[in-house]
């Protein structure tokens, strides 16, 4: 099984990421899309830590109405940096 990760703030999710998310599914052949929402973005001062639930919520439900949990999930590991969720992927959310 090939799985794509796709980390971002997501802040909001927008369509340029759902044609991604669609592109990996349909196009590159990726069985499906894990996003992993970064809690903060040090790039990006306008984000908070504490938004970060907020914005996972609201990807999992886009992803629900775009997708189904067949194709794409949202990691639930708030405030863990992506390095620490790709060496438990198990850990991943919504499989």
């Amino acid at each position: 099984m090939n799985i794509a990760v796709y980390g971002g703030s997501f802040n909001p999710l927008h369509i340029g990421h759902l044609a991604i998310i669609r592109h990996l599914i349909e196009k590159a052949g990726f069985d499906g899309v894990y996003l992993i929402v970064s809690p903060k973005n040090p790039l990006k001062d306008s984000i908070s830590g504490e938004s970060a639930r907020e914005r996972y919520n609201a990807a999992v439900e886009a992803i629900g109405r775009h997708f189904g949990s067949h194709h794409a999930a949202a990691a639930d590991i708030p405030m863990t940096p992506v390095f620490a969720t790709l060496r438990h992927p198990l850990a991943v959310g919504g499989t």
